[in-house]
């Protein structure tokens, strides 16, 4: 058992969802105050109002934030592809063009949305990565 759920079963009482949650994104602080009980999408919602997975921080990040500003820097002065092949073949063309276009790395300034076609939540997104290649 983790200090903040001993916390939470003392101050607040019996579990009444699947996870406990720090109020202030801090997982440090397990004043009593700061915690409660809830559900995963609770949770997720913490996480993603208090910027726990942006960027660097999100443990999956292959690119850095200054990578990320090279590659809107030369999209600003040549097609996704060029970036792509030329300069970051070491990514996929999906992580290039999304890193450039927003919609990841967005709360980093300077994405160009030119040509975007794909929109967070949206079925090309999520269905068919070639669907996309090719709209682009």
């Amino acid at each position: 058992m983790h200090v903040h759920q001993a916390v939470l079963l003392a101050w607040v009482g019996p579990r009444t969802g699947h996870d406990s949650r720090h109020l202030n994104g801090n997982k440090e602080d397990n004043f009593y105050k700061n915690l409660a009980w809830g559900t995963v999408v609770e949770n997720g919602k913490d996480k993603a109002i208090h910027g726990i997975h942006k960027g660097i921080k999100n443990n999956q990040a292959k690119m850095t934030p200054e990578i990320v500003m090279s590659i809107r820097e030369l999209y600003g002065l040549m097609s996704i592809r060029h970036v792509h092949k030329i300069h970051f073949p070491e990514f996929s063309f999906f992580a290039v063009w999304a890193a450039a276009s927003g919609y990841t790395w967005g709360h980093l300034p300077g994405a160009i949305t030119k040509n975007r076609k794909c929109y967070k939540g949206s079925s090309p997104c999520h269905s068919n990565s070639k669907t996309l290649k090719k709209e682009i």
